[in-house]
């Protein structure tokens, strides 16, 4: 997790992080790297764009991409990347729909562990994602849970060499 900018004083960040690792001091964002999850929730909700989280290119020959309800159950071994489905604000679902992705797999469960947001805030970003490609005439992106069967063939995959 890194910050772009100086200053924001909005408080999305704040009331986006489930870990309270988020603090304003003088309007300037503060984190603390010994709260934060990296559940990505901050980045999807900052419309300064103040946080990042660096994630690897997604590309899938099936126009898929998969992701993990909680940072800690991501899977990060090639040829598969499980990003935490929270991390999804409009500028990485722009990046994966430039890249052709328009089917989006989040792995079932609900990490308690680290308060994760429900699929339905996720659902409303990608609806309004939706809108915007729809009123240009484009195709946008369905969302959909795997089954547990699907989440075991994705681990299976990544174990693989």
């Amino acid at each position: 997790m890194r910050g772009r900018l100086l200053a924001s004083s909005c408080e999305a960040c704040v009331q986006a992080c489930p870990a309270e690792a988020i603090t304003l001091a003088a309007d300037d964002p503060e984190l603390n790297p010994d709260l934060c999850s990296l559940c990505g929730g901050c980045v999807a909700a900052c419309p300064e764009h103040v946080f990042a989280l660096e994630l690897p290119a997604l590309r899938w020959a099936d126009g898929k991409a998969r992701f993990s309800p909680c940072p800690d159950h991501a899977l990060s071994q090639a040829p598969l990347y499980l990003a935490p489905v929270q991390s999804l604000g409009m500028g990485e679902l722009a990046v994966l729909w430039l890249q052709g992705v328009r089917d989006l797999e989040v792995a079932p469960g609900r990490c308690d562990d680290h308060l994760t947001p429900p699929l339905q805030e996720v659902a409303g970003r990608i609806k309004r994602f939706n809108a915007l490609a729809r009123a240009r005439g484009l195709p946008g992106f369905t969302l959909s849970r795997a089954t547990p069967a699907q989440a075991r063939a994705w681990r299976d995959q990544a174990d693989q060499p």
